[in-house]
């Protein structure tokens, strides 16, 4: 089971609720409803918005409680963490939505972390923000789907012509094998234990094309 993202908001400032519920919308609007893990109440499960109102931040570790005067809002983004060691999460939505929640809730302190394993939430400030871009833009910054399981197979590792790059594993089992490029979104697989192949995504994307 994969890591989720988590982040939370501490502030000081008074906080309504028909903030809250502007935030949602614009969340929605900004960054598209499918960002965030969102739904109405079902059986004993409660609304889950894009932010909502903590009384306290539960953690897979010691959880986290306001201090006097403080009001923990807690963001619902629909990705994967994203840090050393664990490069697979959507960073960039992860960064800009914490300097979303700077811009607009009123004394933002921005927190990050996971949903499992261990990963505890820290102060997502610009220098963090910074120091995990900068790690994202280097050589080790998709390190997770190039090491490991996920880069070769006894069947041989695929090629991309369209990028020249050797392609990343996302499927194995009995004959089976799939591979992806994540520069140009082309996939192939093979059923056959490698003595054949074939291309199952095409190259392309983007609004209006073929």
């Amino acid at each position: 089971m994969g890591i989720d993202a988590e982040m939370f908001v501490r502030t000081r400032e008074p906080i309504t609720d028909e903030q809250i519920k502007q935030w949602n919308y614009q969340l929605g609007l900004i960054f598209g409803h499918d960002k965030f893990w969102i739904w109405s109440a079902v059986d004993t499960i409660g609304d889950r918005r894009a932010v909502q109102r903590v009384d306290i931040y539960e953690q897979d570790g010691p959880d986290i409680i306001p201090e006097d005067g403080e009001t923990f809002l807690q963001l619902s983004p629909a990705t994967r963490y994203y840090g050393e060691g664990y490069e697979r999460g959507d960073l960039a939505f992860l960064i800009t939505l914490a300097e979303w929640c700077e811009t607009v809730i009123p004394g933002a302190e921005v927190w990050y972390g996971g949903d499992s394993s261990g990963v505890e939430a820290k102060p997502f400030d610009m220098a963090r923000r910074r120091a995990l871009f900068e790690y994202l833009c280097s050589e080790h910054g998709h390190g997770y789907f190039t090491r490991g399981w996920l880069s070769a197979h006894e069947y041989g590792r695929p090629h991309c012509d369209f990028c020249d790059v050797p392609m990343t594993r996302f499927g194995a089992g009995g004959n089976f094998a799939s591979y992806i490029c994540h520069g140009c979104g082309k996939e192939t697989e093979t059923k056959d234990a490698g003595k054949t192949w074939r291309e199952s995504r095409r190259v392309g994307g983007g609004e209006g094309s073929p």
